[in-house]
């Protein structure tokens, strides 16, 4: 699978860290609940900070109109922790932070 849009924003969910992001109709058939994801936050450079790791807790069954580009997906992503090290320090993440999420659809031979 290519790499998925940038996302959305991070949602605060009661004591979840969840992201909301959005999937292309061409992406949507590989991805399911349950499935290990890769956050990779705008904020904080991948190739220095590293990434999240979330999990696909729900998928829309209906695609949305987006205008720019066609028939996209809804999903959430539930984020295995609200924290980042950054140069030694826990840095919490916030609401609003942009994103970019690679959903892990299968594995290389």
């Amino acid at each position: 699978m290519t790499e998925a849009q940038v996302l959305l924003v991070l949602v605060p969910d009661e004591a979840e860290v969840t992201a909301e992001v959005v999937l292309e109709n061409k992406d949507i058939g590989f991805v399911r609940l349950g499935q290990e994801a890769e956050i990779k936050l705008e904020t904080f450079p991948y190739t220095r900070y590293g990434t999240v790791s979330a999990t696909v807790k729900s998928v829309a069954a209906d695609a949305v109109n987006d205008e720019k580009r066609g028939a996209i997906f809804p999903i959430t992503l539930v984020l295995g922790r609200g924290l980042i090290d950054i140069d030694g320090k826990p840095v919490r993440l916030a609401p609003g932070m942009n994103l970019t999420a690679e959903i892990k659809t299968s594995r290389r031979r």
